[in-house]
């Protein structure tokens, strides 16, 4: 294209301008072009004829390759499969020499994991913690275990079984109440539950170690285990638990007296305020009633000395002041003396048995208010979590139960003291009748 540009170029000037001396200038730069053109061609052509020469020759050398690693993949090929069969055939000779090894391996194994699971809630391996070790490498191992080994798990199963039914005493790690560790003197009943000095506790089969629980059983569970630790009898008295720490655990979570009553909320506490106050009312009342009888039974030894300071005294002043009246007055003179005394000995027994009555309502109205919390914790949660809805249960419990505590006593002091006050009102009665007679 380039030379057909020029040619172009050269023609137009030609035409152009008609001159000999340009042509022929133009015609000299043409020819010195092409030369140069096709020497510039010439070595393309011999560069590339070179280098078809050296692709042929690569192309031959990775011929011979592949040839070659087809030979070896056919040596190995070949080699596989007689060692396929070499390992078949020992494979079957090691069947036939290991015979019923092959399944005491297994069960090996098997003892072995159930040995581990066993040994890991075991209140014993803290006593004893390298077993643990010695059965998980038995567990991952591969090979059939030696005599040594199969005689050292023998050893810890027939261990497990002995410590099982000993009572021991030992030093190690603690974990008390506050999270600290410390190491402690600990009695170890057997696979069952152990002491330290004052308390009882808990295995923790995670770390292998003893955890103090926070809460402790009763105090008489307590000053057994103060006295079991520092006697020196064969024999003593001690409590365990034979599950292992849950009932422990059951009674670390039961609530104590003053938790009882906080899960009855301010009903609880208004219940409780009106039955002690509705008892003491009774005790004061009472002590009241058994004063005024003996008051009463001083006055009727000693009719004379007429005393003001009991109602017998007082309907006896009445008789004696208008024991000269008409027998008619005189008998309404002294029914109004003694009409005037049984209210004040029946007076307070309307209170009484209003808390009677009272503190049974109250308890149904904290019943109600744990009901509708428990129904809210429902509405709002589901019935998935019972721990959401035992607050709003409990309160309606504890509420109950503590109506009926309070209104039972007090039910039994209403009814005590109407009695007495009948018997002392009976008398008086009984004293008035007596002055009518001897009057008459």
């Amino acid at each position: 294209m380039k030379y057909l540009f020029l040619l172009f170029i050269l023609v137009t000037s030609i035409f152009a301008n008609n001159s000999d001396k340009v042509f022929q200038e133009l015609l000299e730069k043409v020819k010195v072009g092409y030369k140069i053109q096709t020497t510039q061609d010439k070595k393309r052509e011999k560069k590339f004829l070179l280098d078809v020469k050296a692709q042929k020759n690569m192309l031959l050398e990775s011929t011979k390759k592949i040839q070659k690693a087809k030979k070896i993949s056919k040596f190995f090929k070949n080699t596989i499969k007689e060692n396929e069969i070499k390992l078949q055939s020992l494979s079957n000779d090691l069947d036939l020499a290991s015979g019923d090894l092959g399944e005491l391996f297994g069960t090996v194994k098997q003892v072995s994991s159930d040995m581990n699971v066993h040994i890991k809630a075991s209140l014993i391996s803290s006593q004893f913690p390298k077993r643990k070790e010695f059965l998980k490498e038995l567990i991952s191992k591969d090979a059939l275990p030696d005599i040594k080994e199969l005689e050292k798990l023998w050893y810890i199963m027939f261990q497990e079984i002995i410590e099982s039914g000993k009572v021991v005493k030992y030093k190690t790690k603690v974990i008390s109440k506050e999270g600290t560790q410390k190491v402690e003197n600990i009695i170890r009943f057997g696979n069952f539950n152990a002491i330290s000095n004052n308390s009882f506790l808990k295995y923790n089969a995670s770390n292998s170690l003893f955890v103090e629980p926070s809460f402790q059983p009763n105090r008489k569970y307590i000053s057994l285990i103060k006295e079991y630790f520092n006697s020196n009898e064969k024999i003593s008295e001690i409590a365990i638990d034979p599950t292992r720490g849950n009932i422990l655990d059951i009674i670390s979570q039961k609530p104590n007296l003053e938790q009882r009553i906080s899960q009855g909320g301010i009903i609880g506490y208004i219940i409780i305020a009106l039955g002690v106050i509705g008892l003491l009312f009774a005790l004061i009342k009472y002590v009241w009633l058994c004063s005024i009888k003996i008051k009463i039974k001083k006055q009727l030894k000693d009719r004379n000395n007429i005393r003001v300071n009991n109602p017998l005294g007082r309907i006896l002043k009445v008789y004696n002041k208008n024991k000269h009246i008409d027998e008619v007055d005189l008998e309404y003179k002294i029914d109004e003396a003694f009409c005037k005394e049984v209210p004040s000995i029946q007076s307070g027994f309307s209170m009484i048995k209003l808390f009677a009555a009272t503190t049974p309502l109250l308890g149904l109205l904290g019943t109600v208010t744990g009901m509708i919390l428990t129904f809210q914790s429902i509405t709002l949660f589901g019935t998935s979590d019972p721990k959401l809805m035992a607050g709003g249960i409990s309160q309606a419990l504890i509420t109950t139960m503590l109506g009926l505590i309070a209104a039972i006593p007090l039910l039994f002091a209403h009814t005590f003291l109407s009695s007495k006050a009948k018997k002392i009102i009976s008398i008086l009665e009984q004293t008035s009748i007596s002055f009518l007679n001897k009057d008459d």
